[in-house]
């Protein structure tokens, strides 16, 4: 039974009963039969000692194996006394694969003859299990994720093509210098960013998103873990950073950051404004604009009928125009701001339609600015005839023999026909007896005080006046007669003045 049956106990039978008990062990001759085996080696092997003797070592390999070159190579190398150690993957009764560590170790006679070979192994299927499990998780994890590998004091040890791909570096520009060439240099002399390195040397872990800066110098924005590794005593020796890049992410949340800004300045804007998609579906209308159309919701419901201010987002903008396929193809082909008048019942809508795109150019829809002119064009229509009114009654006047003078609220004179100003001329040197800068020429704008002595008492009188006023006044020896009337278009007080010819020319000097 080979070593395991000396009745003697050595000191050497000692260790290998000792040995015996915490290993698997099995004997072979220098070809490779089995000679015996202890019940360490049969249990993990799933085999009872009698099927296992007297065959080859080959039954523990697969039949590939065992007809490969490296396997005789293996047995040949064995029999010319060579040791061999390594981690193995043999084949048990079940078929399950059984992964050891072992030592293949010729025993040779007294003339140096290997007459057999002992094999001592440990049965580390469950710890390689692990390992492989382990790597086949950093190697999925390095296929997806930028990695990349730290000493201490943060200098690059070595990162996956991933890493370098986003970041724009081959692996030699970046090995041995350190982490602060991914940040920006205010960063890299901030306390804070000297804690980080602190917290990572005594084995903190730290995650987050950092925002990064690359090779050519642009923003790169990752999803990251600082992992440190320990060592068998428990002391961190590196630092293994998983990161992935979320530049992308970041982009379009500043985007979204943006348009909900722009949703809030559109909210609260003075302009009334709508935008709508590309389908002309309104997907959003102001506050000004829906207080608008609240105002004037029952001249449009007489209209476009069930109109309501509350359900518009949603509603399509073709509803407020009468060709509506025209409308459509005109919004849909829209590549510039265009601006246009909308009539809907007695409304009148001022409309500036703009294309709205992102950043990319991509269409998204468009933008309409309303604005309300009805009031304003009442107001101006109303004027219009009010000054082609005036414009009749002034022609009127200019041509009739009476002399007529019109003054405002505060008696300035804003008008003089033709016939009052040569009555002024005729008797502008008589005037300028009592008035010496009297100026037929210059009295428009000036005030009629300038004919009274008593200019308070005058005004007092006129500001009262609500009917027809007659009265003389004596100026430069000439005496004129006067006659006022108040007129009130649109509550805007006038005054008209009738002068009447000389009555009393003055006496030569």
């Amino acid at each position: 039974m080979g070593w395991f049956s000396n009745s003697k106990k050595s000191n050497n039978d000692l260790i290998v009963t000792a040995l015996n008990k915490s290993l698997a062990v099995i004997e072979f001759e220098p070809s490779g039969i089995i000679i015996t085996a202890n019940n360490n080696f049969l249990d993990v092997m799933g085999y009872p000692l009698e099927e296992i003797q007297g065959q080859h070592h080959s039954m523990f390999v697969s039949k590939k194996e065992a007809q490969s070159s490296e396997y005789k190579s293996f047995w040949q190398s064995l029999k010319g006394g060579e040791f061999i150690a390594d981690e193995f993957q043999r084949i048990s009764k079940s078929g399950k694969d059984v992964w050891i560590q072992a030592t293949y170790n010729p025993v040779k006679d007294e003339h140096g003859n290997v007459i057999k070979v002992v094999k001592f192994a440990s049965d580390i299927t469950a710890q390689k299990m692990l390992a492989v499990e382990a790597a086949g998780q950093i190697a999925a994890i390095s296929k997806s994720q930028a990695v990349i590998e730290f000493g201490l004091d943060g200098s690059v040890l070595i990162a996956n093509d991933n890493f370098l791909q986003t970041f724009g570096y081959q692996l030699e520009e970046i090995v041995g210098r350190h982490h602060r060439i991914f940040i920006e240099p205010e960063v890299a002399k901030s306390e804070q960013y000297q804690l980080f390195w602190q917290k990572l040397g005594h084995g903190e872990f730290d995650s987050g998103e950092y925002l990064r800066i690359a090779k050519d110098g642009s923003e790169v924005w990752i999803q990251a873990s600082y992992n440190p590794i320990f060592d068998l005593s428990g002391k961190p020796y590196k630092v293994v950073k998983y990161a992935t890049d979320i530049t992308a992410q970041k982009e379009l949340e500043k985007e979204s950051k943006r348009d909900a800004d722009l949703s809030s300045a559109l909210t609260i804007c003075q302009a009334s404004v709508m935008m709508a998609d590309n389908d002309l579906q309104i997907v959003f209308a102001n506050n000004q604009l829906k207080q608008m159309f609240q105002a004037r919701q029952g001249e449009l419901q007489s209209v476009l009928g069930d109109f309501s201010v509350n359900s518009i987002v949603g509603s399509s903008i073709t509803a407020f125009f009468e060709n509506t396929a025209q409308q459509v193809q005109l919004y849909t082909n829209l590549t510039d701001s265009i601006e246009s008048k909308l009539e809907i019942a007695s409304l009148i809508f001022n409309i500036i339609a703009t294309p709205w795109f992102n950043k990319e150019g991509k269409r998204l829809g468009t933008i309409i600015e309303w604005q309300d002119l009805t009031e304003s064009i009442k107001k101006s229509t109303a004027e219009k005839r009010a000054a082609e009114e005036n414009l009749r009654v002034r022609r009127a006047l200019d041509r009739v023999a009476t002399n007529t003078m019109i003054a405002n609220t505060k008696n300035d004179i804003i008008y003089m026909n033709e016939a009052v100003q040569n009555m002024m001329r005729a008797a502008e040197q008589d005037l300028r007896r009592d008035l010496p800068n009297f100026d037929c020429s210059q009295l428009i704008g000036q005030n009629i005080d300038v004919f009274h002595k008593n200019p308070a008492h005058q005004r007092n009188l006129l500001s009262k006046l609500t009917d027809t006023y007659s009265a003389e006044i004596l100026v430069g020896g000439r005496t004129f007669g006067l006659v006022a009337n108040p007129i009130f278009p649109q509550k805007m007080n006038v005054l008209a003045l009738w002068w009447s010819g000389k009555i009393e020319q003055p006496k030569s000097q």
